[in-house]
C-alpha cells in the first residue's frame, strides 16, 4: 500500500545516480548520488513531465496565476544533485534506523532553491508479529517563498505543501495455515497521518488500510479496507482542505513464477 511518502516523493523513488550498500554485523550503511530524476531532469527528453511510476517534484505551483492544483505548471522545476545518507542498526530481532536527504532544486535558468529530509524508524518482529513505525520530515526550500509545488506521476499532475510531517505505523500478524492451496495469511493495519502543513493547507491528510495478505503457491493477492481524507490514492489531494472521508475496498492478486 502506498503511503503519504510515496505522493511527496519520498518513498519507492526511481533517479540516475550511484548508490554504495555495506553491511557490516549489525551495521546497515547506505550512500547515494543522484544526479536528476529518472526523466533526466528539466532537460529530459520526454513528451510530458508527468508520465513516470515514481513521483517527484516538476514544477512550482502558483496558485496567485490563477493555477488549479491538478494543472500542469507554468514554471517547471527538478530534483538535481541529492545526496542521500541511510544508517541502520539491528538487534536481534529489531531494526532502528535514521535517512537522510539534500539536494537542489533546478528551474531553466538555474537554482530555484533546495530540498531536505529525514527519518527515523523502528522495524520489529515478535514471534508472528511485527511493528514498524515511521516519522519523516521533509522541506522543498523554494527561493520565491512559495507554499506548495507540483508533483507528477500516473500522468497526473497533483500539488503538496513544500513542507510537511509525515508518520506512519504498521501493524501486522502472520500465520500458517492449511486451507486447501492458502498457505499463509498476514493481517494487517497500517495508518499514515501526515500533518503540519506549510501554508494555507489546514487539515491533515490521513489513510487507515485494514487488510489481509493471501499466498497460495505462486498466488498473492490482498485484500484491505481503506478510509482516507485528503489522499491521492483514494480520490483526494495533499493539498486539500476537505473533511470528508472516503472509503474503498481494495482487492489485488498477482501471480509470481
Amino acid at each position: 500500500m502506498r503511503i503519504c511518502s510515496y505522493y511527496v516523493g519520498l518513498e519507492d523513488d526511481y533517479d540516475t545516480g550511484l548508490n554504495f550498500i555495506g553491511k557490516y554485523d549489525q551495521h546497515d550503511i547506505r550512500l547515494a548520488f543522484f544526479k536528476n530524476d529518472e526523466q533526466g531532469g528539466l532537460d529530459g527528453y520526454v513528451s510530458s513531465r508527468n508520465e513516470r511510476y515514481s513521483y517527484d517534484v516538476i514544477g512550482i505551483r502558483n496558485f496567485e496565476n490563477g493555477e488549479g492544483i491538478w494543472d500542469a505548471p507554468d514554471q517547471g522545476m527538478a530534483e538535481s544533485n541529492t545526496f542521500n545518507l541511510r544508517y541502520a542498526y539491528n538487534f536481534t530481532n529489531t531494526e532502528v534506523g535514521v535517512s537522510l536527504q539534500s539536494g537542489d532544486l533546478e528551474g531553466v535558468n538555474g537554482s530555484l532553491g533546495a530540498q531536505t529530509a529525514y527519518a527515523f524508524h523502528v522495524k520489529s518482529n515478535i514471534d508472528n508479529i511485527g511493528i514498524m513505525f515511521q516519522y519523516s520530515d521533509y522541506e522543498y526550500d523554494l527561493d520565491n517563498g512559495f507554499d506548495s509545488v507540483v508533483v507528477g506521476a500516473w500522468a497526473f499532475n497533483d500539488t503538496i505543501p513544500t513542507e510537511a510531517k509525515l508518520y506512519n505505523l504498521n501493524l501486522s500478524y502472520n500465520k500458517s495455515v492449511s486451507f486447501g492451496p492458502i498457505t499463509n495469511l498476514t493481517f494487517y493495519n497500517d495508518y499514515n497521518l501526515m500533518t503540519d502543513k506549510s501554508g494555507d493547507f489546514k487539515e491533515d491528510t490521513v489513510m487507515n488500510v485494514t487488510g489481509v495478505a493471501i499466498t497460495a503457491g505462486g498466488v498473492y493477492a490482498y485484500v484491505d479496507f481503506i478510509t482516507a481524507k485528503n489522499q491521492p490514492f483514494i480520490g483526494g489531494t495533499m493539498a486539500g482542505d476537505s473533511d470528508e472521508w472516503n472509503k474503498r475496498l481494495n482487492i489485488n492478486i498477482g501471480y509470481y513464477f
